[in-house]
């Protein structure tokens, strides 16, 4: 039996639910969904957040799926951001050797690649797409915040080793002042540039060593197709590329 480790936002997301019930349905396969830090309702159990560059949480999901069913085979599953940490999960970890990851496929759907091009470029979208881009910026930014107020406990109680003011971090109101706080303050990059550029799979494309499936629309407004590393890709015996219409 198979076992599919999906890295998606969360198992509340409607595509995540639709593509395991389908595994699991139609395919007779257990899945296992990784919600990131403080997705879904799940409770925050220290103050460390969800970093975009960091690959642990995969690797410890992975790690916990292996030794629950040790004969299973590993196919990882990802989305839009999901893909991009999945990818670096698998890069990070092929190119230490020793720590090999026991997935033996993946499939990246949508993935961003590059996440500093993806967040400077002109974006000519649409009204009704840069509307919703502001709206959903704010709200990202207020759930955020919530999520931070709910759990300062684990931030006061020990703030010399959290190392920053959560206060502080709060009183930012838009993305961009907010963003550049949690990746200079908050996970320790030298700006927010760098946590991009080095939380970004396709700097790391040419380590791949596990067969992987990247599934892109060449008509995504997010994600536009000068965005692709297609000779990278092509470069890479174990990537194969697919892009829609």
């Amino acid at each position: 039996m198979s076992r599919i480790s999906c890295a998606w936002t969360s198992c509340r997301t409607k595509y995540v639910r639709h593509v395991v019930n389908y595994f699991a349905q139609q395919g007779g396969m257990d899945c296992a969904v990784l919600n990131v830090r403080g997705s879904a309702g799940t409770e925050l159990t220290s103050h460390h957040l969800y970093d975009i560059g960091c690959s642990k949480d995969i690797h410890e999901i992975v790690k916990h799926v292996q030794k629950t069913n040790k004969h299973a085979k590993l196919v990882g599953i990802g989305a839009s951001m999901g893909s991009n940490i999945l990818v670096k999960y698998l890069c990070d970890t092929d190119s230490q050797g020793s720590e090999k990851t026991p997935i033996q496929a993946a499939v990246s759907i949508s993935n961003p690649f590059n996440l500093y091009e993806l967040m400077n470029r002109e974006m000519n979208w649409p009204f009704n797409l840069s509307y919703f881009r502001n709206m959903f910026e704010d709200r990202f930014v207020q759930w955020f915040k919530r999520r931070l107020r709910k759990f300062s406990h684990l931030f006061h109680a020990d703030p010399d080793n959290v190392g920053y003011d959560l206060d502080e971090w709060l009183e930012t109101d838009n993305i961009e002042d907010f963003c550049e706080f949690a990746a200079e303050k908050v996970f320790k990059y030298e700006s927010f540039e760098q946590y991009l550029q080095l939380g970004s799979c396709g700097n790391y494309i040419d380590t791949l060593s596990t067969p992987c499936l990247f599934v892109n629309a060449l008509d995504d407004p997010v994600v536009p197709k000068s965005i692709i590393p297609h000779e990278k890709l092509k470069r890479n015996k174990f990537a194969k590329i697919h892009n829609t219409p």
